[in-house]
């Protein structure tokens, strides 16, 4: 009588085959040392961000990071727990770079346009402010914010963070520009901004706007 596939059996065994692989390669092997960690994350994208971090942390610190990126850009569809889960994870091992790629904010705004908006906009607010984390940030709250105009100001209130806070009222006043053509609320969010320096910035975001649209203040 055959003896029934092992598929997880397989899976692990290769799995096991490939770390070993990565860590017997010597200092002049990054190249393919790469190739291998892309391939190790291709198979391992059906899992959790949680799951692939526990296969992988005895492996090199840059190794871990491809292997994180190659599980998060193969794994479809990108919905919110997943999203944030790896970008967690990529946050943890400082992969900073990664955070400013153009997938990322694909998959961000994918995540947030189909259901997942205010689990992604509540995630942004914990992330670190820096300059890789910045257009992250607008492109995670902007779908909530389009779409909750009314209770979006209490929300936005509440923010803990300065930065942040100051940010998501921008993003309000673009949303109330180009998906509302409402130029008062917009006027309302500048207002709130408490930074004077970013809130020049925020008011030539609007100054583009009004030059596009001919638009003047009674």
């Amino acid at each position: 009588m055959k003896t029934p596939f092992d598929k997880v059996g397989w899976i692990r065994c290769l799995l096991e085959m490939t770390k070993k692989e990565i860590l017997g390669m010597g200092s002049g092997d990054e190249r393919m040392a790469k190739v291998t960690a892309i391939l190790l994350g291709r198979a391992l994208a059906s899992k959790s961000a949680e799951e692939v971090a526990g296969e992988i942390h005895d492996l090199p610190k840059g190794i871990r990071e491809e292997v994180l990126w190659s599980a998060f850009t193969n794994r479809m569809p990108p919905d919110a727990k997943m999203v944030s889960g790896f970008l967690d994870s990529l946050i943890q091992e400082n992969a900073w770079s990664k955070l400013e790629q153009a997938d990322t904010v694909r998959r961000i705004q994918w995540a947030s346009r189909n259901g997942g908006a205010e689990d992604v906009a509540g995630w942004a607010t914990s992330l670190p402010v820096r300059k890789e984390t910045l257009e992250l940030f607008h492109r995670s709250v902007e779908t909530y914010l389009c779409n909750n105009m009314e209770t979006a100001r209490a929300w936005i209130a509440e923010i803990p963070t300065d930065e942040w806070r100051n940010r998501a009222y921008a993003e309000y006043s673009q949303q109330a520009l180009y998906a509302h053509n409402d130029p008062e609320a917009s006027r309302w969010a500048l207002d709130q901004i408490g930074d004077s320096n970013f809130k020049a910035e925020a008011e030539s975001w609007r100054f583009q706007w009004e030059k596009r649209t001919g638009w003047k203040a009674k």
